[in-house]
Parts: C-alpha cells; sequence; structure tokens
C-alpha cells in the first residue's frame, strides 16, 4: 500500500507547479541534506527545495507570514527566508547548537534555544541584531511565545524544566519543574495555558500561564515529542515517535479521544496545525515524509514524501493571526426617509481578503441590506423604517477567523 501511495506522491511532484503565489505552505527542515523543502499545503506536494546551513532542526513562521527562520544547528546560525521569493535574504550568527526558535506575535521578536550555551539568544527583526543572551536550564530545546507577547517559554530537555522570560526585561522570572525529558512545548492560542511534551516520562506537562504551576500531567503515548493544539484550544496533538502515532488529547477535561496511526511513523516527530485548523501536519524522520492528519475524522489523508531525516520542530506552517477588527465606528451616521443611505463597513487585521459580511443578531431597517461581499450597509427607507436598530454584524477572513462588533443605526 504504501509503495504505491509514494511512488504517486513522487510523480506528482515532478509535475507539480511551482508557483510562488499558492498558499499556504509547510517548511521542512531535512536534517541530512542542509535544506528545507517547501510544502504547499492545498495540494500536499514538494513546490520547491532551500539550501540553507548545516544540520536544520527548527522553523519559526512570522504571523504575519513575512519571514521564515530556522536554525542550523552545526553552522551556528538561522537562516532567514522571505516567503514571497523563498530565497534565504539573511544569515544570522547564533550560540552553539541553536536548536528551536519562536517569533512575538507582533513580530518584532525572534528568540532561539541555544542547546550547547544553556542560553536563548533574543532578536530585533527585521533588522536581525542580537538584543540580549539571556541564561537559561540546561539544554534548551522548543520554545514558544505567549500570545499576548510578554512572556517566551523554553523547555530545558537535560534540567527536566520550563524557563519562563519576561520579554520586557529579557530575564528569566520562573522556572517550572516537568517531566523527563522535555522536549517540545505548545502555548495554546487562548494564551490560558502551555504543553510540553516528556519523553521518557510518556506524558505531557500541562502549565497554567496565570500561575506558571503544572496543573495536570497527561499520559500520550511512547515518547512524545511534537506538540500542537487546534486555534480553539479545545484539542492537543502529540507525536509519538516510539509508537508511531499521534494522540489526541481534549483540553477540557484531558482525555484521550483519539490515537492516530502514522504510515511508516515510528520517528514521528513535528506537528503544526494549519491556518484553518481543518488539518495537522506530522513530520517523520526516520521515513522522511510528512503525514497530512484531518482533524475532523483524526485520520492520516495524505502522505508527502520530503528530504533525508526531517527532525522539524516549532511553528512550521504559518500560524493563524490575529482575528480581523471591525473598524467602522458606532453608532452609524444617521439615515433619512426616502434617501439613499450607503456605509461602506471596514475591517483591519486578520488574513484578507475577508471572505464574507453577515448580520448575525439583531435586525437591519425595513428595505436596508448588508452586502456579504462588500460589507457595505445600504438601502433607501420608507416610512416604516423609522427608528432605532441595534444588530451584531460578523466579518470573516480568509483563514476562516471571525471578527464582530454590535451597531446602532438611526432611521429618521
Amino acid at each position: 500500500m504504501f509503495s504505491r501511495i509514494a511512488v504517486v506522491a513522487a510523480a506528482v511532484l515532478l509535475s507539480a507547479p511551482t508557483s510562488l503565489h499558492a498558499a499556504p505552505f509547510a517548511y521542512i527542515t531535512n536534517l541530512s541534506d542542509n535544506t528545507v523543502s517547501v510544502i504547499d499545503i492545498a495540494q500536499n506536494i514538494v513546490v520547491d527545495t532551500i539550501a540553507v546551513g548545516n544540520a536544520p532542526v527548527g522553523v519559526a513562521y512570522a504571523l504575519d507570514g513575512g519571514r521564515v527562520y530556522v536554525t542550523n544547528t552545526q553552522s551556528n546560525s538561522v537562516s532567514v527566508i522571505d516567503p514571497a521569493t523563498r530565497k534565504v535574504i539573511a544569515t544570522i550568527p547564533v550560540g552553539s547548537n541553536p536548536a528551536g526558535a519562536a517569533v512575538s506575535p507582533d513580530g518584532t521578536r525572534l528568540y532561539v534555544s541555544n542547546l550547547l550555551d544553556n542560553t536563548v539568544t533574543a532578536i530585533a527583526t527585521p533588522a536581525n541584531t542580537t538584543l540580549a543572551t539571556i541564561p537559561v536550564g540546561s539544554q534548551p530545546f522548543g520554545l514558544a511565545a505567549g500570545t499576548d507577547g510578554s512572556r517566551v517559554y523554553v523547555v530545558n530537555n537535560a534540567s527536566n524544566s520550563v524557563s519562563v522570560i519576561n520579554t520586557a526585561t529579557n530575564a528569566v522570572i520562573a522556572t517550572i519543574p516537568v517531566g523527563t525529558d522535555a522536549r517540545d512545548i505548545a502555548a495554546s492560542p487562548d494564551g490560558t495555558r502551555v504543553y510540553v511534551t516528556n519523553g521518557t516520562s510518556g506524558n505531557m506537562s500541562v502549565i497554567a500561564t496565570a500561575s506558571n504551576t503544572v496543573v495536570m500531567t497527561v499520559p500520550t503515548g511512547n515518547t512524545p515529542r511534537g506538540i500542537a493544539l487546534t486555534q480553539d484550544s479545545a484539542y492537543v496533538y502529540n507525536s509519538n515517535v516510539a509508537d508511531g502515532t499521534v494522540a489526541v488529547t481534549r483540553a477540557a477535561d484531558f482525555t484521550n479521544v483519539a490515537t492516530i496511526p502514522i504510515t511508516l511513523g515510528v520517528g514521528v516527530r513535528g506537528l503544526a496545525a494549519t491556518p484553518d485548523g481543518s488539518r495537522m501536519y506530522a513530520v517523520n524522520g526516520s521515513s522522511s515524509l510528512v503525514s497530512a492528519i484531518s482533524t475532523a475524522t483524526n485520520a492520516e489523508i495524505s502522505i508527502v514524501p520530503v528530504g533525508q531525516v526531517p527532525l522539524t520542530g516549532g511553528v512550521f506552517i504559518q500560524p493563524p493571526g490575529p482575528a480581523p477588527v471591525i473598524a467602522t465606528a458606532s453608532p452609524l451616521p444617521q439615515a433619512s426617509v426616502g434617501a439613499f443611505y450607503s456605509v461602506p463597513l471596514a475591517a483591519t487585521g486578520g488574513a484578507t481578503p475577508y471572505r464574507s459580511w453577515a448580520v448575525i443578531a439583531g435586525g437591519l431597517p425595513l428595505f436596508f441590506s448588508l452586502d456579504p461581499q462588500t460589507g457595505v450597509l445600504s438601502g433607501t427607507g420608507g416610512s416604516r423604517s423609522r427608528g432605532t436598530y441595534r444588530f451584531t454584524v460578523q466579518v470573516t477572513d480568509a483563514a476562516n477567523h471571525h471578527g464582530t462588533k454590535a451597531f446602532t443605526l438611526v432611521v429618521n
């Protein structure tokens, strides 16, 4: 079965289009090839291969999609990739054996863990200059930036702990004990928790960000490594290296709801979610494959061959940015009976173009409508339209994230 799938996938790969404008993409580091494979996840094919430094491992993808950062463990550097051209545009020197990387939510800071220096390098972007070298625990590996940008969480593999860095001072403000062989980390999108995989312990530590304490230890599988969450923070996915599986945990009650077998999966490591949350991608370092998992069915749906020994960690697919915000002020300009009324509603942020506009609560005046494509509120009111109207509008962006706002409109 696998050989047929692999041959078909390879055949598709050879005939794949290479448009730089298709999106989104996954950036997979290939340790033995010193390259990054770029997967167009709309088609699940490799569309480009980028040469980087020696033994690349970690990936950090800026929220705005403008930069991809790759740690090169044997070059002691970070390669900066422009996704628009898929070219390395800068190389940043860091500490010894850089492993993990994370970008602040506003994109102005990059944090890199230096495994053999026991430090984290804080870098200003886009200038790519070092701001600070921060001492942490022993053999720091995975990193995650908190959703509000005030904290960075660093997994110390040999110390079995997590260092919490205050990004305003670039100093460690807390150290949290976790399990043995702690490796990877993910912050929940809602900002309330941080999850850490403990390889030798075979479990996952759940940290409450408000108190910086472990509030639950959850069994996962044999040698858990990679970890990622759905955008609604409802489910946690972790890869189990020795089992060749991906475990799915419901965050509300820490119950395992699925264990997904991965094709040739022994060695499965890195995990990342698509911006719309419909799929998880699991990177298999032993078989040099990337598996696409449907989050609706929790089943493997596609397999993509990549380079040799992909030990990818971090956020290797562009994460969803902040939800769109409706910027138009309320109350809206008054409308007059018998006069044509037209007010375009405006939004900022999120992933453009915006997909749709809709009234989700309340009601519009008689003879008024909201254009679902443009967001223009218009109409000519009659005598029966007089009154004060209150309604809520929702805008949906290209990543299927929503922004809402309550409006008041008077027709006189």
